[in-house]
């Protein structure tokens, strides 16, 4: 006998239902699974909610012109709509606390939940792939020559794909009721019987063709597949960028022994060939320091695009290592556990992406302290 039907078993065994707590506990929701989804998550959740919010708000500032921040300004509302979904989840995974929320129609937005959000995780995390790839075409002139798309129609293009590889995993869950509970109703003292309803795995997903189908879809598709392009996205990246910056180089060295060799032959006894040849090489001195800036520049948009990235894929590693642990214990309470972590991850990368557009992009920076550091200033001059 399997370990959900044992607890079933036992209460209905008993002469009358156990209390909603009680039933909880046999079920597996245990304390700090409740106190982590039900306070922890919405709030984490509602301050990333914020930092999302005021990197959008920056993102939008005319000075973000480049075409790549198109996927930066998307990738923000992105997230937010994600966080927006964490806080009624919160409130309604277990109603421990406030048990008005135990209905069927809870249970449904529970279920809805739990797809909504793994498309938009995985959503976000093309997004992310189509930032470095832009990139990459200032390394890559293949990549120019393929990844030349509006980005609205890239971004639509992955957003179908996520929806039709998510769509199966609608089929996997269904509304079922748990056991039944009692409680004391305080207006009149008299015991009542309830149904506690929660999703579970639908008859589907448990037949040999659902098995496969949720597989393939969930786990290859969604899971591995982005694994796998992910990696691969970030080493291809690494090494381009690495002979960009070598070949760069090479070229600058080239340039500096032509450049000497010419002023060389220049050099004659004439006093104004001398003052030329000074005016030229400090026009040379401040085009080699703009393009020190520029090179600075796409360094660190390429880091920030690959530690999105990686960030992404660092989630997902740790999301399967999750299922396997869930594989060989299977359980009611060790889905719980399964699906707090997962939504923890999932919330992961909103919440901490302002820290990543602060600290590897300059303008994003200068826009940041403009809007918020200075203005602080001048209000509290004005005061």
């Amino acid at each position: 006998m399997s370990n959900q039907s044992l607890i079933n078993s036992n209460l209905t065994s008993s002469l009358e239902p156990p209390s909603l707590d009680q039933l909880l506990d046999s079920l597996g929701f245990d304390l700090w699974k409740t106190i982590l989804a039900t306070f922890i998550i919405p709030a984490t959740s509602f301050i990333g909610i914020i930092f999302c919010s005021l990197s959008a708000w920056i993102f939008f500032q005319k000075n973000f012109k480049d075409p790549v921040f198109f996927y930066y300004r998307l990738l923000c509302i992105v997230y937010i709509i994600h966080l927006i979904h964490n806080i009624p989840y919160g409130l309604l995974f277990s109603p421990r606390y406030i048990p008005q929320m135990n209905t069927y129609l809870s249970s449904f937005y529970l279920i809805y939940f739990t797809n909504v959000s793994a498309l938009l995780f995985h959503f976000e995390e093309t997004i992310q792939m189509a930032i470095l790839l832009t990139r990459m075409k200032i390394f890559s002139p293949f990549v120019e020559r393929h990844f030349k798309a509006r980005p609205w129609v890239i971004s639509l293009s992955f957003f179908l794909t996520c929806l039709f590889i998510n769509s199966f995993s609608a089929l996997g869950l269904k509304i079922d009721s748990l056991g039944t509970y009692s409680y004391i109703d305080s207006s009149n003292s008299i015991k009542h019987t309830s149904t506690f309803f929660y999703f579970n795995a639908s008859d589907f997903v448990l037949t040999l063709w659902g098995q496969i189908i949720s597989g393939f879809t969930g786990i290859i598709l969604n899971l591995l597949l982005s694994i796998i392009i992910g990696v691969i996205l970030n080493i291809f990246s690494v090494h381009l960028y690495r002979s960009y910056v070598r070949e760069r180089r090479e070229k600058d060295k080239e340039y500096t022994r032509v450049k000497y060799h010419t002023n060389k032959d220049q050099n004659q006894s004439t006093t104004s060939l001398d003052e030329i040849q000074v005016v030229v090489v400090s026009k040379v001195n401040k085009l080699t320091q703009k393009e020190i800036n520029e090179n600075k520049s796409e360094k660190n948009m390429f880091f920030m695009a690959l530690t999105l990235c990686s960030i992404s894929i660092l989630s997902r590693v740790l999301i399967i290592f999750s299922y396997v642990l869930f594989i060989f214990f299977n359980t009611f309470s060790n889905s719980l556990s399964v699906y707090i972590i997962n939504i923890g991850l999932y919330s992961f990368a909103p919440s901490v992406a302002i820290f990543v557009f602060y600290f590897f992009n300059k303008m994003f920076r200068e826009e940041f302290r403009e809007k918020f550091f200075k203005k602080g200033k001048k209000e509290m001059q004005q005061k």
